[in-house]
């Protein structure tokens, strides 16, 4: 005698329509953004890998966490902070910190856009109130 097992059946409800059509609607404008990097790369303006890179993760961000994509960095940054103070503890954490701030603020002045560098130095400016 043969299982008879139940077919079953997935109902579709209104959220997940409207998710199916988000979904449609946002892979047509990845597809058109597709084109658009192809066209710009064949006409000469290839786009960096890193930007590409960037690009994708944005958009990934912005149809998975939409309106929370800072949030979703944030978190993510503290739990990589969290793991290193238990991993190699706090000083080693804060001088990686510090080093990697150090480093932003060297790539910043010579990209000729030292925002980390005027900062610290409005901070340690003396006011003349």
């Amino acid at each position: 005698m043969a299982d008879k097992k139940p077919k079953t059946t997935v109902e579709s409800t209104p959220k997940a329509r409207e998710y199916s059509e988000r979904s449609a609607d946002e892979s047509e404008d990845a597809h058109k953004q597709k084109q658009q990097a192809s066209a710009a790369a064949s006409e000469g303006e290839a786009e960096h890998p890193i930007r590409q890179v960037r690009r994708s993760f944005n958009e990934w961000l912005k149809a998975n966490y939409p309106g929370h994509e800072h949030a979703f960095v944030g978190g993510a940054t503290g739990f990589v902070v969290a793991l290193l103070v238990f991993v190699i503890g706090f000083w080693a954490t804060l001088l990686i910190v510090v080093f990697v701030i150090a480093g932003i603020a060297i790539g910043q002045y010579f990209d000729g856009n030292p925002q980390i560098a005027h900062t610290i130095r409005r901070l340690f400016e003396e006011s003349h109130e």
